[in-house]
C-alpha cells in the first residue's frame, strides 16, 4: 500500500493499518509532519510496517515549493510567495515497491493529476488492484481508465462493491481494477471490530 495525503499522521489509516497488518509507503514531504506521522507509527508499533518517504509525488524528479506551519493543511505550491520551503518531488515509478503495489490512498489537494502522471509505470502492474484519490480531473480519469480501472463505490457494512453513486456518501472516488478479484477478496477478509463496529 501506498499513501500519499495531506497529513498522513493522521489516525484512521494507520489504525487500519495495524487491524489488517498491513505494509506500505506513507509519503510526507513536510519534516514536522513526517516526524509527527514517526511518532504515530512508533505509538501503535508499526514503525517496521510502514515506511517513511520524505518527498512529494508529482511527474518530475526534482524540488518544489511546498507551504509549512499548517500541519496537515500543507500542500505543493506554485507560487513563490506563498512557498515557504522547497522540499523534493519524486515520481513514484522511481521510488516504488513492486512488492507493495496493490493499493494506492492518494489525497494531494488538488496534485493528483501531477502525482497520477508519475506514476505510469506503476499503473500498469498487474498486482496494483485499486486507487482511492481525492481529486479527479478528466486527464486523470482517462489515465485510470486506459489503463483498465473503473469507478466504484464501496460499502463497508456489507463489504461489498457496487456502482450506485446514490448509495456512497463517500468524498474519495475509488478506483478498481478487476472488480471481481477485489470483491472476492473483501468477501474472503476476516471481519475487523473498529470502535464498536463490526466490519
Amino acid at each position: 500500500m501506498a499513501v500519499a495525503e495531506r497529513g498522513p499522521h493522521e489516525l484512521p489509516w494507520i489504525e487500519s493499518a495495524k487491524l489488517v497488518g498491513a505494509q506500505g509507503w506513507a509519503f510526507e514531504p513536510d519534516p514536522a509532519t513526517a516526524a509527527k506521522l514517526a511518532r504515530n507509527l512508533r505509538s501503535n508499533a508499526l514503525e517496521k510496517q510502514i515506511r517513511i518517504v520524505q518527498h512529494a509525488l508529482g511527474e518530475i524528479n526534482g524540488e518544489i515549493g511546498f507551504t509549512s506551519g499548517l500541519d496537515g493543511m500543507n500542500d505543493v505550491t506554485t507560487d513563490s510567495a506563498e512557498a515557504s520551503q522547497v522540499l523534493p518531488i519524486k515520481r513514484l515509478d522511481d521510488c516504488r515497491d513492486d512488492a507493495l503495489s496493490v493499493m494506492v490512498k492518494m489525497d494531494v489537494e488538488g496534485h493528483e493529476e501531477s502525482a497520477i502522471r508519475g506514476m505510469t509505470q506503476t499503473l500498469a502492474l498487474p498486482s496494483l488492484q485499486a486507487i482511492e484519490i481525492e481529486t479527479v480531473t478528466n486527464a486523470t480519469r482517462s489515465i485510470l481508465e486506459g489503463q483498465g480501472f473503473t469507478q466504484l463505490y464501496y460499502d463497508p457494512v456489507s463489504r461489498t462493491l457496487h456502482s450506485d453513486s446514490a448509495r456512497s456518501a463517500a468524498n474519495n472516488k475509488l478506483f478498481v481494477r478487476d472488480p471481481a478479484s477485489v470483491q472476492n477478496r473483501l468477501s474472503a477478509a476476516r471481519t475487523f471490530n473498529i470502535h464498536g463496529w463490526q466490519v
